[in-house]
Parts: structure tokens; C-alpha cells; sequence
């Protein structure tokens, strides 16, 4: 009980000469005698530009890549293939970049290589799809492999001669 009134002075005479040095926060009342020479800090309104008057940038440009486009159409991944994100690396890449490198063959399996543009090797064994377009490797032979697209396609095939 002694020792509160001391501490009680002491805190009550900090407050007050913190509060002595405090410059007021109260500004003036400066009253605008003329509201109509007030400067607005920003306006609202439509701004154009000209680029609004090209194309539709979700559009194609007329006469080109229709080819390409009737082929997107009509072989698209199956839809259980195309809610899924691609899984395994030989699946993310289109068909185009990845190169055959050869046929590794055992007394039951056969497998094919490729060779990925990451320069990852990897090892599809026949059933298994591979690239972005979900094709699906048919058969292994000593030296090609056949593919067939998820779509109603012929059925491809790769052989060693035809690599680089």
C-alpha cells in the first residue's frame, strides 16, 4: 500500500509532462469562402484507346489456322483425360518434341524410349499415352512403334531411320 502512492505520483506527473509537450492536434477552422475555385483530385469517365478499334485478341485472324483448328476440333483429349492435368512428364509435351530413341526388350515386355526436350529419358511401355494430344502407343517392334491419337485417326508410326 506504501509503495502504490509513489508510483501513482510519479505516473500521473509523466502523463502531464508528455501531455505539455504535445503540440495540439486541433487545426483551426478555416472556412472556404469561395467552394467554387476548389480543384477536383480526380474526375470519373470512360477513357478510349485505340487499340479497343482492333481485333478481338480472343479471335483468329480471318483465312489462317483453320486447318489447325478443324484438327484441334476433332481430335481433343476424352474428357476424363482432359480434367486431369498432365501426370507424368512424357504427357506434357506435344508429340512434335518428343524424339524416339529405341526399344529396350526383355524375355516378357518391350519398352520405348524417348527422349524428352528437358533431356529426360523416359520409358512408355505399350498402352500407356503419351504427349499432350494423349496419343496412345499401340505396339513395340524391334525398331518402330505405332501410335493412334485419341481420335478416330490412322495409326502412326515412328521408326529409328526416320530420327535424327
Amino acid at each position: 500500500m506504501i509503495n502504490r502512492v509513489p508510483i501513482l505520483v510519479i505516473s500521473t506527473l509523466l502523463l502531464i509532462a508528455c501531455r505539455a509537450q504535445q503540440t495540439p492536434l486541433l487545426l483551426p477552422n478555416k472556412v472556404d469562402v469561395n467552394p467554387t475555385s476548389t480543384v477536383p483530385i480526380f474526375t470519373l469517365g470512360a477513357v478510349s484507346y485505340p487499340f479497343q478499334l482492333e481485333r478481338s485478341p480472343f479471335s483468329t485472324p480471318n483465312g489462317q489456322f483453320e486447318q489447325q483448328e478443324q484438327l484441334l476440333a476433332s481430335c481433343q483429349p476424352k474428357p476424363e483425360n482432359a480434367a486431369k492435368p498432365p501426370t507424368s512428364a512424357y504427357n506434357r509435351y506435344p508429340l512434335a518434341e518428343l524424339i524416339f530413341q529405341g526399344v529396350i526388350r526383355n524375355s516378357t515386355s518391350r519398352v520405348a524410349l524417348f527422349s524428352l526436350p528437358s533431356g529426360e529419358v523416359v520409358a512408355v511401355k505399350a498402352g500407356q499415352r503419351i504427349g499432350a494430344e494423349y496419343a496412345q502407343l499401340t505396339s513395340i517392334e524391334a525398331e518402330q512403334i505405332a501410335l493412334k491419337l485419341s481420335c478416330d485417326s490412322p495409326v502412326v508410326t515412328w521408326s529409328l531411320t526416320n530420327q535424327q
